[in-house]
């Protein structure tokens, strides 16, 4: 997953690296190192020295090409971090880039993290100490809810549900039977978020 957040400010680069620890620590997904295993991927918790915020200087005009060049950058499964985060500063602004592995994040959890980040953030930034709140449920808990879903008895429905839905069509765009809506409420006159598509990931 690629992520491009562009603005006319200029944040605060450690602050932006603590905001980004702070939120990792809580998250086990994102704070260790995931290793195949004969039980499968398993997940050893790593020091978070090594996590770094690059930071690039380019003309506006550059812009988009150094975002190519950097989000064709792959992300391993057994990389650590399963993130990378860039800061580029430009004349007009300060963008900032956002890859991680696909097992990290879907549409939904992704804006979570970066709700985390930003309430960590302006914490930080009004000298406010702050930590994630507490879930009652860890990334281990879903994983395992999945697995059940799918081995379970309510699997055969499930696949029975999209084998028929995807049986003879051509193309591979089934019509969906139920609404989708592309509207999306609210607006930010200052932050542009630019969904760059699938990462490069193995």
């Amino acid at each position: 997953y690629q992520m491009l957040l562009d603005g006319p400010g200029e944040p605060d680069s450690a602050l932006l690296k603590k905001s980004l620890l702070a939120v990792m620590r809580n998250q086990p997904v994102l704070n260790s190192r995931w290793v195949m295993s004969a039980s499968g991927l398993t997940g050893v918790p790593e020091q978070l020295d090594s996590v770094a915020v690059r930071q690039h200087t380019v003309r506006t005009a550059d812009l988009d090409a150094l975002v190519g060049e950097l989000a064709g950058q792959p992300i391993r499964y057994d990389d650590f971090p399963l993130l990378g985060w860039d800061l580029i500063h430009h004349e007009q602004g300060t963008a900032l880039l956002h890859r991680d592995h696909h097992i990290v994040h879907d549409g939904w959890s992704v804006g979570v993290f970066l709700r985390l980040l930003k309430d960590a953030y302006l914490s930080f930034e009004h000298g406010i100490d702050w930590s994630p709140p507490d879930s009652a449920m860890t990334y281990f808990d879903w994983a395992r809810q999945q697995r059940e879903r799918v081995t379970g008895p309510a699997s055969d429905g499930a696949r029975r549900f999209w084998r028929e839905l995807l049986t003879g069509i051509p193309d591979g765009r089934p019509r969906l039977p139920w609404p989708v809506s592309a509207e999306l409420s609210g607006t930010h006159s200052e932050l542009r978020i630019q969904s760059l598509g699938a990462a490069r990931s193995a």
